[in-house]
């Protein structure tokens, strides 16, 4: 097949509607990355998208409108819901699930009773949709599993001689895949983060669901990049968790065993740009954007994987990525890129150091040498107070996932242990009064903890005041309260720091019951060492 290249000009659009008229393919640009469009209600069509692209049968793909009017042809049942976020995000990266009509073919929507509809803000996609007067099925325009195209050279290197048409326009700026939000039931249920935001849709809606990303091989996923391998290099994606330090002596230790291996693989990471200086002298460096701007990586991240993949390296070690705001779309897409095949360092870390302590008769030699207590005193000398320190405040994020959590495991160990603190828990970004999370909840139950009459609450300058000890999940929670409160930055350090770790505590949100447990196991084994430590230092 000869593939027609066309500009992106009017007259390039209009041909390129022709060919969409006609039952033809077009690769065009989006906002968010570039389509394999063609006529939705052409179930031939339809059929030569997932030919070109290798694509299973059982993907659904997700049509596109260009005006609120072309939806009536589309989906029913218009739920109220739906209508608040179509107000306030279309036209964008945000695509909905409807109950479909019936003249929407089984193989757009991979035989389901749904259909997933998005109206584009990109004006090519806008005037490609207008001119053809159809809606456009399209789902990215790569091969199925590569990362998906934010330029043009992405996409003609992928489809050029599998398509009838590739309209040559500009790179697309938001650079993932649209948010998926299913509202075809009684409840929202996120199904593909993006742009468009967890907490951009709850300030609209009640109730928001987070749905599973794990699905069995029987199951027809009701949005694309659900159910296969996505966004995948041709080298293998390693997600490392841990700090800047233990991925350095990983990575290094990895280098010298492939080194001395008959079948040398090139090793590279991809990473911050504030942390390239601390890898390139291991190896070959590629940076996505900076740890500040979670839109830049967004932008960067496909770019970036295709990047290395013309360096011809064989493994890439990429960071652990928050789940907060547009990091969520982020850490989905790379996650998935490694297809789930994640390191832990700081899991290692948190059993090497409960080793250590308990085959040592001395816990000062295991803890740093600077205790709380030696801290607080400092502290209250200079408040001219003689309290004792009675109360530690444990943070996290949201306060349903972990810090609840850790508030619990440590109020009954504390009882145990018959030590006179209590601890309670807040977070940095909490909406006040929202329920601890499901899996949290069942986690807990599991070792006989009942934490289901939690509320979360947003962090208050007088909870900060009062606690004697403030415990963060992660270190930007702690550099987050040290730029609020710098005054009491001295009782504010990690959970994990407190017994001479350099790990964090990485928000389970969102994942699956196992992600809960095994946050939980890592919070008892470091709260164990907390109250050892805190016993040690004669907080008794």
């Amino acid at each position: 097949m000869i593939t027609k290249i066309l500009t992106n000009t009017a007259e390039g659009i209009e041909t390129a509607a022709e060919y969409i008229k006609s039952g033809k393919t077009v690769v065009f640009p989006t906002e968010t990355v570039y389509g394999l469009g063609a006529n939705a209600l052409d179930e031939n069509a339809v059929k030569k998208i997932f030919e070109a692209k290798g694509r299973p049968s059982d993907n659904p793909l997700i049509v596109h409108i260009s005006s609120i009017e072309m939806l009536d042809d589309i989906a029913e049942n218009i739920s109220d819901d739906a209508k608040k976020l179509m107000d306030k995000f279309w036209p964008g990266p945000l695509t909905l699930i409807f109950k479909k009509k019936a003249n929407i073919p089984n193989n757009v929507t991979a035989g389901l009773s749904t259909v997933a509809v998005r109206f584009p803000s990109s004006n090519t996609a806008y005037e490609l949709i207008e001119k053809a007067g159809v809606p456009i099925a399209a789902p990215s325009a790569n091969l199925s599993g590569k990362p998906s195209p934010t330029r043009f050279s992405h996409s003609y290197e992928d489809l050029n001689g599998r398509v009838d048409a590739m309209i040559k326009g500009e790179s697309c700026e938001v650079g993932v895949e649209s948010t998926v939000l299913d509202v075809s039931g009684d409840t929202p249920v996120l199904l593909r983060p993006g742009k468009i935001t967890l907490e951009k849709i709850q300030t609209l809606l009640s109730e928001v669901v987070v749905g599973s990303s794990e699905l069995s091989d029987n199951q027809t996923p009701m949005s694309p990049g659900m159910k296969y391998k996505h966004y995948a290099p041709k080298a293998e994606v390693i997600i490392l968790k841990g700090s800047k330090p233990q991925i350095k002596e990983y990575i290094k230790n990895e280098i010298d065993e492939k080194l001395n291996d008959s079948a040398e693989k090139k090793i590279s990471v991809l990473t911050f740009k504030e942390n390239v200086a601390e890898f390139s002298d291991l190896c070959t460096t590629v940076s996505f954007g900076s740890l500040t701007d979670s839109s830049e990586v967004m932008s960067n991240l496909f770019n970036s994987l295709r990047e290395l993949d013309d360096m011809d390296v064989d493994i890439i070690y990429a960071p652990e990525i928050s789940d907060i705001g547009e990091w969520r779309a982020v850490q989905n897409r790379l996650y998935k890129a490694a297809g789930g095949n994640i390191i832990d360092l700081n899991e290692a870390a948190v059993t090497a150091q409960a080793e250590k302590i308990s085959e040592s008769d001395n816990i000062a030699a295991a803890v740093n040498e600077n205790s709380i207590t030696e801290i607080i005193d400092e502290e209250k000398a200079e408040n001219n107070s003689e309290e004792e320190l009675k109360t530690i405040l444990f943070i996290c994020t949201g306060n349903t996932c972990r810090s609840p959590m850790a508030e619990g495991i440590f109020n009954a160990e504390a009882e145990k242990e018959g030590i006179p603190f209590r601890a309670s828990s807040a977070g940095t970004y909490a909406y006040n009064n929202l329920p601890v999370s499901e899996n949290s909840e069942k986690a807990m139950r599991e070792i006989g903890l009942d934490i289901s009459k939690h509320k979360s609450r947003q962090i208050t300058r007088t909870m900060l005041s009062q606690a004697d000890l403030i415990l963060t999940m992660t270190e930007e929670h702690t550099e987050f309260l040290n730029t609020v409160v710098p005054e009491h930055s001295k009782k504010i350090m990690t959970v994990a720091k407190y017994i001479d770790l350099d790990i964090s505590v990485e928000d389970p949100y969102g994942n699956n019951l196992d992600e809960y447990i095994r946050c939980r196991n890592q919070l008892q084994k470091i709260i164990k060492l907390i109250i050892m430590k805190l016993k040690k230092n004669g907080g008794c």
